[in-house]
């Protein structure tokens, strides 16, 4: 019965031509679109170092170490920093002098870095400050030697001229693939719904197989159409576009799974939360699409800084912020510790979701007697 199930959600979904435009089709014309307009950036606008302004001169001192041993920024002077930063000749503002307040520009990567820069001298600041309040005196030079000498995680720091700024909008684009998957259990979990509109939900509520059994049919279907769509986006970009975007298979076969499994889960739990007709449903869905993109800072990097900041928990365990991570991480970084971090969020985040989406379901398993 299970794989009759499968089988039938999955030539259902794909069915569904208005989703598969948007989950396939348009990614790919999107691709090729920002591949053309922006395809001068790989070869002109490579990504270079990152210009900050540092208000407080002891903390200054600690930036100017950082400098001088990575060379990926530049401290610079400025009478009037707020007016230089909109101008763009600044990409990050540092103020304060315990607690360390960072403003970012609009550029992707150099506020990536000043922002990892700035938050591991915060952090080694307040062990400074630990280390004295517990008058572990011997250990002092030690800790402020660590913060003068900060090793950036970045890969290949010394030549970030290999790093182009169009793999982040191809990155964007798989997420948004993974995401709108919650598109596909929408549509297909409607038939869950004893008074749904299509013919056959009545008929699937009334026969002696338990709601669990299409629900799992469901997202298996979903799960696996989605990777599919994943890895032939991926194709196109990497060898049509030549991008070069599948530089770690394993990291980015991971992602896809764990990325796809939020979008399905969360598609799972908007379907069988509400008892909104179809339409209804697929808005919410749209709608935790798009905060959760903004929130991630896909429309604006800004905003994914300002919430890592304000809202650090909800950063922590936003859906597209997790995803977007996951990748940055493949592409930036040698260190797997930020992508170790991030797959365990998105458990978390998986496993409360399908929790909640167990509990609903199994109240709703007899609601057609």
């Amino acid at each position: 019965m299970f794989k009759h199930l499968l089988f039938y959600s999955l030539k259902d979904n794909l069915r569904i031509k208005t989703v598969i435009f948007w989950n396939l089709i348009f990614p790919i014309v999107l691709s090729t679109f920002l591949s053309i307009a922006l395809n001068g950036i790989q070869n002109s606008d490579k990504i270079r170092k990152t210009n900050i302004y540092v208000e407080n001169s002891e903390i200054k001192k600690i930036y100017q170490n950082i400098s001088r041993n990575e060379d990926i920024i530049n401290i610079v002077n400025s009478n009037n920093p707020e007016k230089d930063i909109l101008d763009g000749k600044i990409d990050a503002i540092v103020k304060g002098q315990k607690n360390l307040k960072i403003i970012l520009g609009d550029n992707i990567v150099e506020d990536l870095i000043a922002y990892q820069i700035s938050n591991a001298i915060n952090k080694n600041m307040k062990l400074i400050e630990l280390a004295i309040e517990a008058n572990r005196g011997e250990n002092i030079d030690k800790i402020i030697d660590s913060s003068s000498n900060y090793k950036s995680h970045l890969e290949n720091a010394h030549d970030l001229s290999n790093k182009n700024y169009i793999n982040g909008f191809f990155y964007t684009v798989l997420g948004m693939v993974s995401l709108s998957s919650m598109s596909y259990v929408v549509n297909n979990l409607d038939l869950l719904d004893i008074n749904s509109k299509h013919g056959i939900s009545r008929r699937l509520m009334s026969a002696p197989k338990s709601r669990f059994s299409f629900l799992a049919a469901v997202m298996l279907s979903t799960f696996l159409i989605t990777i599919g769509q994943l890895i032939l986006v991926t194709i196109y970009i990497d060898l049509v576009l030549k991008a070069g975007i599948f530089t770690k298979p394993l990291y980015f076969i991971i992602t896809f799974i764990i990325s796809t499994l939020l979008g399905v889960s969360l598609g799972s739990l908007i379907s069988v939360s509400s008892k909104l007709d179809l339409q209804s449903k697929l808005g919410i869905g749209v709608g935790v699409y798009m905060l959760s993109s903004a929130l991630a800072g896909m429309m604006q990097a800004s905003i994914r800084l300002f919430v890592a900041e304000k809202l650090p928990l909800l950063d922590r365990f936003n859906p597209a912020s997790i995803i977007y991570r996951l990748y940055a991480s493949i592409y930036y970084f040698d260190s797997s510790e930020m992508f170790k971090e991030n797959i365990f969020n998105a458990f978390i985040v998986i496993l409360f979701v399908i929790s909640i989406t167990f509990v609903l379901t199994r109240r709703k398993e007899h609601e057609s007697i």
